[in-house]
């Protein structure tokens, strides 16, 4: 699997709902805003602390990282290691295509940079941030 795929598969379903056998998943539009957060930020020219030259930078980036690849996030480990549990199978799979038909413009980006659970305390500024989307679980951000 091309590692861009794996990564952002990855994650959709570290971010995911869906973490037990009988907990809701996240919806097809939610997916395609968590995966398109991570592809906004990709900026080989920008040096802003949020900015990655590449998938890989934006997503393990020390100044502004990504939670679900912190190590503690079972579902993504579990996706980078390529083993996911049997329950997750069918959420996978779709996370999956997703990712892959985002990577290859075939599904279109969403807007938004950042995204936090309603519940959630924000651990940066956002201040300089709006709000340009929200869904199931997430509201999701961009400068103004």
């Amino acid at each position: 699997m091309n590692e861009n795929v794996l990564l952002l598969t990855a994650l959709i379903q570290g971010a995911s709902k869906g973490k037990t056998k009988n907990s809701p998943a996240t919806s097809d539009e939610e997916r395609i805003k968590i995966a398109s957060a991570a592809l906004n930020r990709i900026d080989p020219n920008s040096k802003a602390e949020w900015a990655g030259a590449d998938l890989r930078s934006v997503l393990y980036n020390p100044r502004s990282p990504f939670y679900e690849f912190n190590g503690k996030n079972e579902r993504t480990n579990e996706v980078l290691a390529g083993k996911v549990a049997k329950y997750n199978e069918k959420e996978y799979i779709r996370s999956m295509q997703i990712a892959s038909g985002l990577l290859k413009g075939t599904i279109p980006r969403t807007k938004g940079k950042f995204f936090i659970k309603s519940s959630e305390k924000p651990k940066m500024d956002w201040s300089k941030l709006k709000v340009v989307d929200t869904g199931d679980t997430y509201k999701f951000y961009d400068y103004k």
